[in-house]
């Protein structure tokens, strides 16, 4: 279970990295972005995919 969750954070500073890669360095005293918004977007998004895996999974458990 820990490799599993070291894995998932592992992912989560690969996308930190990319992001800082794109926009430089994290500055709280400058940086203008609305991460509440930004975080709301992207739970919506999560949620839609989510839900589509689900129908998936689903769709072909209902095949056999």
């Amino acid at each position: 279970m820990g490799k599993r969750i070291k894995t998932v954070f592992e992912a989560a500073f690969a996308k930190f990295s990319q992001g800082e890669l794109k926009y430089g360095p994290f500055d709280p005293g400058t940086d203008q972005r609305d991460f509440l918004q930004e975080a709301e977007n992207e739970i919506l998004d999560a949620i839609n995919y989510l839900a589509m895996f689900l129908v998936k999974i689903r769709a072909l458990k209902n095949e056999k």
